[in-house]
């Protein structure tokens, strides 16, 4: 999908039409400038190598278009044309950013995952600034909520993104955000055509479907954003599991293992209930082990001997630490991965206060049974 438009270049009180393209779903410019005359060279001088707030480009039936946080960084001179070659962040279509107003996610897939309440009409809006709800528009959901004090674009992103989120760690994998609008009812209205940390370049095919009510999907947008700030470390590193496609299941336990030392680190009653589960008095700090003991004390998520938390920690050192003398079989490897993965998605929606089952359905593989070393 390619933006056109013309935008005005002004150098010394002079003013030049010049011709805009910007890509999505990639985040590249382009920037051509007609080779009339000496002037054209002074244009790709004055663009060549700088970073602008904003690029406002107008299409030929008078649409608006602005880029944010754009850099040009080649130029490549042709027999009738220069070519300024950079990036952006963001791409909405209009100009001006409302300082309050009605705000709407949609993601690909979403009417998939809420299909077993196919009969859902839909809430009202929530006359509360800052409480999301969702609506039913003839057969298509979105989230909405109110805004107030939006600033600048970044200040609406980033409560898009957290919301994104919000729905990857209900589904378990990265979504595709295909529409984003925002409108004061008033005539000012934005809709996010592309943007870096918002959008995806992936196909991103939903599968799953929720077990929760829209009623308890709604309150866990707005549970999710109020417990945000605290935890964003342990979602950044949680995130790394599903963004990352093409990297070892090892490197995928390593890091949900991290983000739940780190969520337990940070909640105190999962801390201290931890620091009570160490039985060694050499030991100093609580242990992946201690970790999953102190959850399942706290909010149980397995019924199983305490055998297999140090199995999980033992599995952990060894893809950690590689020692040839260390070994783990196929057994601890399958049990381990599906205790962390149903541990970290338990202990996140426990700490966040979220009303969530725990979709993924499986058993521990029972000790004398796939033994066989796996490294």
């Amino acid at each position: 999908m390619f933006v056109n438009g013309k935008t005005t270049v002004r150098i010394d009180e002079m003013e030049y039409n010049i011709n805009v393209i910007f890509q999505v779903p990639s985040w590249r410019l382009k920037i051509i400038i007609p080779l009339e005359s000496a002037k054209s060279y002074k244009v790709a001088d004055f663009l060549f190598a700088k970073r602008f707030n904003s690029i406002v480009i107008v299409n030929e039936i008078g649409q608006e278009f602005t880029a944010f946080d754009c850099v040009c960084i080649r130029k490549i001179t042709q027999i009738d044309e220069i070519v300024v070659v950079g990036q952006y962040k963001t791409l909405i279509k209009g100009r001006n950013i409302p300082n309050r107003g009605v705000l709407s996610f949609h993601f690909e897939g979403f009417e998939h995952f809420l299909n077993r309440f196919s009969d859902f009409k839909g809430y009202e809006l929530s006359q509360k600034e800052n409480n999301w709800s969702l609506l039913n528009n003839e057969g298509t959901l979105e989230a909405v909520v109110k805004v107030n004090n939006i600033n600048c674009i970044d200040s609406l992103i980033t409560l898009l993104v957290k919301v994104r989120e919000y729905f990857e760690f209900m589904i378990d994998r990265e979504i595709y955000v295909d529409r984003v609008a925002y409108s004061d009812g008033l005539g000012a209205s934005i809709e996010v055509l592309n943007d870096k940390l918002l959008m995806s370049q992936n196909d991103c095919l939903i599968n799953e479907v929720s077990l929760e009510q829209p009623k308890t999907i709604v309150e866990g947008i707005n549970q999710w954003l109020l417990h945000y700030e605290p935890y964003k470390e342990v979602i950044n590193i949680w995130k790394k599991t599903i963004y990352n496609r093409h990297v070892s299941d090892e490197d995928v336990f390593i890091w949900r293992c991290q983000s739940l030392e780190l969520l337990c680190t940070l909640y105190k009653p999962l801390l201290d209930e931890a620091k009570s589960q160490i039985k060694n008095p050499k030991q100093s700090f609580p242990n992946l082990s201690n970790f999953l003991d102190a959850l399942n004390i706290k909010h149980e998520f397995i019924k199983c001997d305490k055998d297999y938390f140090d199995e999980v920690k033992d599995v952990r050192n060894v893809y950690t630490h590689y020692n040839p003398d260390k070994h783990v079989s196929e057994r601890e490897w399958r049990n381990a991965s599906y205790i962390i993965k149903s541990a970290l998605k338990t202990a996140l929606g426990f700490v966040m206060q979220l009303d969530i089952k725990n979709n993924d359905f499986g058993f521990l593989i029972p000790k004398g049974t796939m033994e066989e070393i796996r490294r």
